[in-house]
C-alpha cells in the first residue's frame, strides 16, 4: 500500500547531443486528466480524455527543479539517446514516479508536443537520433 500523491502530473523528455547540449531538457509538460477521470491512464492518454499544456503552468522554479530531476535521471540510471521521465507536483514537493526509456513517437505522444514548443519536430528528432546511433 502506498501513500496517494495530490498535485499535478508532469512529464520532462531529455535527449542527448541535441541543440549542441550533452544533455537537452524539453520543457516540462502539464497533464490534466478529465474529470471522470482519477488520472492519467490508458483511456486518458490514448483516447484524448486528457488536456496536455507544453509548457506546463509551472512557476519557474518548479520548471527548473523538474528539468533538473529529470536530466538526474537521465544521467543516474546510465540512460542513453533520450528518456521521459514522469513527476507528480505535490504541495509537499516533486514527486519521481518513473522513467520510459524509450518513449512513442506518435501524433499523440508526448516527447513530439515538447519537440513542438521548443520550435523543432518529429522528423528533424528522428534525424537526430539515426545519426547519433549511426554516427556521423
Amino acid at each position: 500500500m502506498e501513500k496517494q500523491i495530490e498535485g499535478t502530473e508532469a512529464t520532462v523528455g531529455v535527449i542527448e547531443h541535441f541543440r549542441d547540449e550533452p544533455l537537452y531538457v524539453l520543457p516540462p509538460i502539464e497533464i490534466i486528466p478529465a474529470k471522470e477521470r482519477a488520472f492519467f491512464d490508458y483511456e486518458a492518454k490514448y483516447n484524448g480524455a486528457s488536456e496536455e499544456i507544453c509548457p506546463g503552468r509551472f512557476d519557474e522554479a518548479t520548471k527548473q527543479q523538474l528539468m533538473e530531476l529529470a536530466r538526474l535521471v537521465h544521467t543516474e540510471l546510465g540512460l542513453a539517446h533520450y528518456s521521459r521521465s514522469d513527476f507528480i507536483v505535490a504541495s509537499d514537493g516533486i514527486y519521481f514516479l518513473e522513467v520510459n526509456t524509450l518513449p512513442g513517437l506518435t501524433e499523440s505522444s508526448l516527447v513530439p508536443r515538447a519537440l513542438e514548443a521548443v520550435g523543432s519536430s518529429l522528423p528533424a528528432f528522428a534525424d537526430h537520433l539515426v545519426t547519433q546511433l549511426v554516427g556521423k
